[in-house]
């Protein structure tokens, strides 16, 4: 006799497939995108820093720069920052969490 799935089984492996897929969405796009807004950023944030730049203003638009905004760009550099400090981190305890599942074999 063949057995029955209840209801709750069927809704659970929808919920775990959906989950899977989000997830591996998210483990592509995030470094990508993590790798993507350093190779903008940290470039970038030197020019800006930088003892001649001159943001376009008013009348000057002859040798600026128009397409940064300082606190933006500050905002940035921490955000990309931080999100390299932290994706270190899940690694550095991802390594110890197989670590210790490899030493309980």
């Amino acid at each position: 006799m063949m057995a029955h799935r209840s209801r709750g089984d069927s809704d659970q492996s929808d919920i775990s497939c959906s989950g899977y897929i989000c997830y591996t969405v998210g483990a592509l796009f995030f470094p990508t995108w993590l790798i993507c807004g350093s190779i903008w950023v940290y470039p970038n944030f030197g020019k800006i820093r930088a003892d001649d730049f001159i943001p376009c203003s008013g009348n000057i638009t002859t040798n600026c720069t128009a397409d940064c905004h300082r606190p933006l760009m500050d905002f940035s550099l921490a955000m990309v920052t931080i999100d390299w400090i932290l994706t270190l981190l899940a690694v550095v305890c991802f390594g110890f969490k197989i670590r210790s599942f490899v030493s309980k074999q």
